[in-house]
């Protein structure tokens, strides 16, 4: 899978923690898969920095990465509310 799908990926994981109703578990699941897509993203991100022969191609690479660790902080940052709005005091 290319970068491209991944963050394509990323970002449909992105709209499903956006749901009004997501349960903590569910949310878990989420974020769970999201990060393996990061780290897989991550990694042929790694490798295209290697074999990248022009500043365009670097350039494209670091975007590329920007783009990953944004959908991945909104989906944790969504995951850390949900948290806290599961657990505090005074919910069952």
């Amino acid at each position: 899978m290319d970068v491209a799908q991944q963050i394509t990926r990323l970002n449909a994981l992105w709209r499903n923690a956006q749901e009004p109703k997501l349960l903590w578990e569910e949310m878990q699941v989420i974020a769970q898969q999201a990060f393996a897509v990061q780290a897989e993203a991550m990694e042929a991100l790694d490798r295209s920095e290697k074999t990248a022969s022009s500043v365009a191609a670097v350039q494209s690479v670091f975007a590329a990465r920007e783009q990953v660790w944004d959908i991945a902080g909104k989906i944790a940052a969504r995951e850390q509310e949900i948290k806290e709005k599961t657990f505090k005091r005074g919910n069952p």
